[in-house]
């Protein structure tokens, strides 16, 4: 009776085990695809800026050209009137004409002076509502750069859970304080000389490569986590890197 209780035990050790892997294994994935969604997201709103400023710069050249084709329009329209007035009262009315033509003109410049008021106030606000724009996407980018560096931060927080072992004697130097770091590195030069020293902890659903590189007097101590559910997670001196760093810095010339 006594064994069986122990194996139920057990059993229920290991029941509970495997529900927080696969809890820790859900909540790493969310992590990483809301970082991903966060960063899509920030993308998408950068390339609406970038669209938003192109379309104004080209509503500006276009009201640009359309004013320059009004103005010769005008010019023309004004000088064939000009011309049909002098051939139709060249003679009894030129006065008459001329004291008009100043009059049309003066009034033509007053019309055409507030309409070039209202089109630089037009400009202006114009400007200004784009400037406001930009302000607020260039904040919304900020925004969801914060919110991308939060959850990168949450998952570097949920894989320094992954680097410590169960093995009784081991450190684990994520947990260390610069001083204590910099104690326990020594500790390990000592202990296992020049060169780059190898072990593997297996455990029920992960295995942890520690490689040691000891080079002119320091170590450097890096670690790979392999879970059972495929993640790969590596760390030099207790700070997480990339797959690459960790390969370059357990294969180097000279080691």
């Amino acid at each position: 009776r006594i064994e069986i209780e122990r194996k139920k035990r057990l059993a229920e050790e290991s029941r509970k085990k495997f529900v927080q892997d696969s809890l820790r294994q859900v909540e790493i994935a969310r992590i990483k695809a809301e970082a991903e969604e966060a960063e899509r997201i920030a993308e998408e709103e950068r390339k609406k800026a970038e669209k938003a400023a192109l379309i104004a710069a080209e509503q500006k050249r276009l009201e640009k050209e359309a004013h320059l084709k009004a103005e010769q329009e005008k010019k023309k329209r004004e000088e064939e009137e000009a011309r049909i007035a002098k051939e139709r009262e060249e003679a009894k009315l030129r006065a008459e004409l001329e004291k008009k033509r100043a009059e049309e003109q003066k009034r033509l410049a007053e019309i055409e002076a507030a309409k070039e008021k209202a089109r630089a106030d037009s400009i202006t606000k114009a400007k200004f509502a784009e400037a406001e724009k930009r302000k607020e996407a260039e904040l919304e980018v900020a925004r969801r750069k914060a919110e991308v560096e939060k959850a990168k931060a949450e998952q570097e927080k949920s894989a320094q859970k992954l680097i410590a072992s169960t093995e009784p004697d081991d450190v684990d130097i994520s947990k260390l304080q610069s001083s204590e770091k910099a104690t326990y590195l020594s500790s390990l030069v000592e202990k296992y000389g020049e060169g780059k020293h190898t072990r593997k902890i297996e455990e029920r659903n992960r295995v942890i490569t520690i490689v040691v590189v000891v080079s002119g007097g320091k170590a450097t101590e890096y670690k790979w986590v392999k879970t059972s559910f495929g993640g790969n997670y590596y760390f030099k001196n207790g700070s997480s890197i990339s797959k690459t760093q960790y390969g370059l810095g357990t294969t180097r010339e000279g080691i």
